[in-house]
């Protein structure tokens, strides 16, 4: 009779141990999550301005358009806020204005145009023999700053409206000034004025830029003269050569909401 054959206990068949890729397959192998790229320096601040002159561009809301009558309904600036310095007459280069009208006169009397002869002076009548065409640009930028000419001059300043959750008035702070101390403070103290009103809860944020704007138009020493009229014809804004005026505007820069820095660029 046989013995029985010993098998060892710690013994196990090849072909029932699991294959070392079946075994990396149920590994579950912890991936961390991507890490999100911080922001460039006063990138942040950069995007929520882009967002808030969206908001006060696109779409406005009714509250702003309201808001905005409300600050332009007594928004007037004197003339003298809108010269540089102390000046003498009318604040403006009267005697160069007079000698170059006075040049023009005589060279449209000699020739019948104001700049005088020749092919190449505007609107010369005859052009030169090596003349040829010129194409022109798509867009012609100006050379000449319209915002501050001898017979054009202006002013923005930049306030902070901030309004709590009820939207009642809880800061007025200028944001930008505008060169000239005393319009900066006619601007804070148009804005504060909103104080006294029930404005009701903004509905893009709580934070406003406004831009209090005026520009002295004063009109060449030309022969010319009118009135512009009104909607009921009636006469408005008399002109006649060196006669001033004074354009006011208020308009809304941007909104931002709470916890956003504005700082327009």
């Amino acid at each position: 009779m046989t013995e029985p054959r010993r098998v060892d206990p710690t013994f196990r068949r090849l072909d029932l141990l699991p294959d070392r890729y079946e075994l990396a397959g149920t590994l579950e192998i912890p991936v961390p999550p991507p890490e999100e790229p911080e922001p460039a320096p006063g990138l942040a601040d950069r995007l929520a301005d882009d967002r808030a002159v969206r908001r006060a561009t696109e779409r406005v809301e009714t509250y702003w358009s309201e808001l905005r009558q409300q600050l332009e309904r007594r928004w007037e600036v004197p003339k003298e806020l809108l010269r540089d310095g102390p000046t003498r007459g009318l604040g403006i280069p009267v005697e160069e204005a007079w000698k170059g009208y006075r040049e023009q006169a005589e060279r449209y009397a000699a020739t019948g145009n104001p700049y005088g002869e020749g092919p190449l002076v505007p609107g010369a009548r005859e052009l030169a023999d090596n003349a040829v065409p010129v194409e022109l640009p798509d867009r012609v930028e100006p050379t000449v700053d319209m915002e501050r000419t001898a017979y054009r001059q202006s002013r923005s300043a930049l306030v902070l409206l901030v309004q709590d959750e009820t939207g009642n008035v809880a800061d007025v702070r200028l944001h930008r000034s505008s060169g000239n101390a005393a319009y900066d403070r006619a601007a804070l103290e148009r804005a504060k004025s909103l104080a006294t009103l029930d404005l009701g809860l903004p509905p893009d944020g709580n934070q406003s830029v406004w831009s209090f704007d005026a520009t002295l138009i004063t009109t060449p020493p030309l022969p010319i003269a009118g009135c512009a009229v009104d909607a009921y014809f009636i006469p408005r804004h008399c002109f006649y050569p060196l006669s001033q005026r004074v354009k006011e505007g208020v308009r809304l820069v941007g909104v931002w909401r709470k916890g956003e820095r504005p700082g327009i660029r």
